[in-house]
């Protein structure tokens, strides 16, 4: 088709550029408390709904044909971005995110409809349970981790904003010493 070699890819829900600088702002609160982390960059803010790793041309056309498949009866929603979080806990920070209020229910069943599909594809399914999020930063260390603590939940119920989610994108990654590259290779649109 049109992939070539061997990608390390990803499906994920993209945000509009209002959201982005809403999410952007509360990234730079954060910053300022001087971490040991890395932040993901505002072009690259998502909300991931499978990460597949490093797969063959072949696979990327079958997981295109699956996606296709389950959206034909997926119609538009709307989602909040709201609150803030951690993982794994709040004594052991590693991550930071954003996540997702009203429209949470509606995330978790695209998933589970993508999910069914890409297991008869032979992909394993998640470990986790899926929790609809974005990744705000990943944390190194635990330096000025109180100050972090203190700022996620003074941020618990922050609200980012909302948008209709009406499409999906298949993301390639390639990893560099600045960070990812984010390549959209196909954007699926939802069923009227």
């Amino acid at each position: 088709m049109f992939f070539l070699g061997i990608k390390r890819v990803f499906l994920a829900i993209k945000l509009p550029k209002n959201l982005l600088d809403s999410i952007a702002l509360f990234q730079d609160k954060i910053k300022k408390i001087g971490l040991d982390a890395k932040f993901v960059e505002k072009k690259n803010l998502h909300v991931n709904l499978k990460f597949f790793g490093s797969i063959e041309d072949e696979n990327v056309e079958d997981i295109v044909k699956a996606v296709e498949e389950v959206l034909k009866k997926v119609r538009k929603f709307k989602i909040e971005i709201k609150s803030s979080g951690v993982f794994p806990n709040k004594n052991f920070i590693r991550v930071v995110w954003a996540g997702i209020g009203n429209g949470k229910q509606k995330l978790k069943e695209l998933h589970s409809g993508l999910e069914k599909e890409f297991s008869n594809l032979g992909f394993p399914k998640d470990e986790r349970d899926f929790f609809p999020h974005l990744t705000l930063c990943r944390v190194h260390s635990q330096k000025n981790i109180k100050q972090l603590r203190n700022a996620v939940e003074d941020n618990r119920e922050k609200f980012f904003g909302e948008f209709y989610v009406d499409s999906i994108f298949l993301i390639q990654s390639k990893l560099s010493p600045k960070g990812p590259i984010y390549i959209p290779l196909k954007k699926f649109e939802f069923g009227d």
